[in-house]
């Protein structure tokens, strides 16, 4: 889980493949988002935008667009989860 650096978005990760963007106003979930084949592992949003990042098991990075809600960057080499952080 991570939060936006204005303090609007949170976004979510879990074992189920799906990423949720929620909004901090009312608590309500924007969009859900069937974002790898295998467990996301952590996501993280970048400093002072609405991208973030998500790492899977699936061994693959992906950037994401928080206000569009659309995958900007794909990686498939292999990773480390322990080196990603915030």
């Amino acid at each position: 889980m991570d939060i936006s650096y204005d303090s609007k978005l949170v976004v979510t990760c879990s074992a189920d493949k799906n990423v949720k963007i929620w909004g901090l106003d009312f608590g309500d979930c924007h969009r859900s988002i069937f974002a790898h084949d295998e467990s996301i592992m952590q996501v993280a949003f970048e400093k002072e935008s609405h991208y973030f990042w998500t790492v899977s098991k699936d061994k693959m990075v992906k950037y994401w667009d928080g206000d569009r809600v659309c995958d900007i960057l794909i990686c498939s080499r292999s990773i480390s989860v322990a080196g990603f952080v915030n």
